[in-house]
């Protein structure tokens, strides 16, 4: 699942949901918010998969206030489902949207989001099996 961010950093790039731990926030708490807020769908950290910790620096920064950028660390999760399902974009994407790595060279995704991708599980979904 990718979104089209609509703020920055990475403003008009596709990119996978995430999201900022709070300040006295359990990393399962956060996940379970993030996921549900960016993507209304709900799950548990228990039922995700680590795949790495990645380190991000961008020129910008969310408020577009100039002379800094951004640093962040990231930890990337993978969720399995057994297939797509609807979801809801939040304020942060125009839109939210599920692709498989035969479209990636058509859409615009970000560096730092083809890294996770590039990281992922392969899985097939009912359909996929059934076919």
């Amino acid at each position: 699942m990718l979104g089209l961010r609509k703020n920055n950093p990475a403003h008009g790039f596709y990119f996978v949901p995430g999201g900022r731990i709070r300040k006295g926030e359990t990393l399962s708490d956060a996940f379970e918010r993030i996921l549900a807020t960016e993507t209304s769908l709900t799950s548990t950290i228990k039922e995700a998969r680590l795949i790495g910790v990645y380190e991000h620096f961008y020129e910008t920064n969310w408020k577009n206030a100039p002379g800094f950028g951004t640093h962040y660390i990231c930890l990337a999760y993978e969720l399995y489902l057994p297939e797509r399902i609807d979801v809801t974009a939040d304020t942060q994407h125009s839109e939210l949207i599920w692709a498989s790595p035969s479209e990636f060279d058509r859409l615009r995704i970000h560096p730092y989001s083809l890294a996770y991708l590039a990281t992922g599980t392969p899985r097939k979904t009912q359909n996929e099996k059934q076919q």
